[in-house]
Formats: C-alpha cells, structure tokens, sequence
C-alpha cells in the first residue's frame, strides 16, 4: 500500500468521522466541553500542587505543563486518527466482523487502525500547542536547529510508540475473550503524563523497558535542552516496535477463525 493512497485514506476516514460526529450534534458539543473540562481540571491541578512547593522531583511548574501538553498532543494525535478503531479489535473478533476488514483491498491492520478517527482531538492538539507555548513563555526558552529537529523526531517517535503498544496490547483479542490487556494498558499509559523520573529508580527502569518513558518524558528533555542519550534511540526504537507490532499482527491473523470457517 503506498503512502500517497495511505494519506488519502486517512484523510477520508478523518472526514467520514467528522460527518458522523456533526451528526449528532449534542454530543459533539459535549465532548468540546468534555476536553476543555479536562485541561482546565488538570492545570488547576497543576497549579495547586505547585502552590505548596516549588518543584517535583527536578522539574518545576512550567515545565510540568510541557509535560502535560506534549501527553496530551500524543495521546489526542492517536486519538485523532485511531479513534476507538483498537478498542473495538475485541468485538470484532469475538463477532467474526473482522471478516469485513478482511475482504476489503486495503492493508487490513491500515483499515482496523484507523477506520474511526475522533476529528474533535483536534481541539486536545491545539490546546496543547497553546499550553507548551505558555510553557516556552514561562522558561525562556532557546531553541537551537538540533533541538527543533530533535524534538520533532522524538514527538514522532513517541506517537508511533504509543500506537504500536495500543496495537500489541490490542491483538490479546485474537487469544483471549476480553480485552483486559488492553485496558490495563490505557491505565500504564495514563502515568505518562507526569516525568516518569520523578519515581523511584526500579520503576523508572520498569517503565524505560515498557516503554513509556520514550512517549512523553524524553521529548520533554529534549526540549527543555536536557537531553540524555535515550532520544537517539528513539527513532530507531519506533522503527523496531512498527516492525514487531506488525509481525505480530500476522501471527494474530493466522490464529483468526473468520465467522464464515
């Protein structure tokens, strides 16, 4: 499948979901007010917290906002795209629809990935482009050519990561009849939106091997031009999990018994 005709697809499919959310418009709205419900809520949070002292761990309030934001831009990126397309991976394998998905010409893990997109996420990127930008406001920050691309490379690693381990965790629904894995992954994502080094050392060992750390707290280091040398694997870490997610993908397909066998 080419990239050119991959685009196209995404694009459809962003538009398709895009049309079915306006039409039901109440509950479009709602979720706008769901997602600015939750920044609020969290960066109250955050400024409570940060009342009471002045740091956690080594990072400060400014910079825990970056934190929150870029877990907000990675987790709504996927969301955008993705939509609830992984989460309905188990029913549609316990109910034989995956045969559908199948049978079309179209690269079936591109079309279970991605065929409902959630268009609103839009709106969870651009608030966490507002917020990192009051972030870079608060901390000053200076920018170099190696930080930029850097950051960029990581942002992106990050978010393949964070779709390949929905992936994985996802294919448990081809051996299992519910998708436990699945949401106790949800739940280990969820920690990623705090610097995962402000934990004691074996769960950030535990958490470097998952691992989370590469979705959030590593592009924050290299914005805040602190990197360490994890951001250099991370491109090459995103490569390899694509690749193991996607060979796992056929193993799961070969373990598959369509509705019609």
């Amino acid at each position: 499948m080419n990239i050119k005709r991959s685009i196209k697809l995404l694009f459809l499919y962003a538009k398709a979901g895009q049309m079915t959310s306006w039409e039901y418009r109440f509950g479009y709205f709602f979720r706008l007010i769901r997602i600015f419900m939750d920044f609020g809520i969290a960066l109250v949070f955050i400024n409570v917290f940060f009342s009471k002292t002045s740091s956690i761990g080594n990072w400060n309030q400014a910079e825990i906002f970056l934190v929150y934001a870029l877990f907000q831009m990675v987790n709504s990126t996927y969301n955008f795209f993705c939509g609830d397309s992984l989460n309905d991976l188990d029913y549609d394998v316990q109910k034989g629809k995956l045969d559908f998905s199948l049978l079309k010409p179209i690269d079936s893990q591109f079309i279970v990935s991605f065929k409902n997109t959630y268009p609103s996420n839009a709106y969870r990127v651009i608030l966490s482009i507002i917020v990192m930008i009051y972030a870079f406001g608060q901390l000053h920050l200076s920018f170099s050519p190696s930080i930029i691309v850097w950051g960029i490379i990581s942002v992106i690693s990050s978010t393949v990561i964070y779709y390949c381990l929905i992936l994985l965790a996802s294919l448990s629904s081809f051996w299992t009849s519910r998708g436990e894995v699945t949401e106790l992954m949800n739940t280990i994502f969820s920690v990623s939106k705090y610097p995962l080094d402000i934990f004691r050392k074996p769960t950030v060992q535990l958490l470097t091997f998952i691992p989370l750390i590469f979705l959030v707290t590593v592009p924050a280091r290299v914005i805040l031009g602190k990197p360490d040398h994890l951001h250099y694997l991370s491109p090459f870490l995103a490569v390899a999990i694509f690749y193991i997610s996607r060979k796992f993908w056929l193993l799961a397909l070969r373990h598959y018994s369509s509705a019609s066998s």
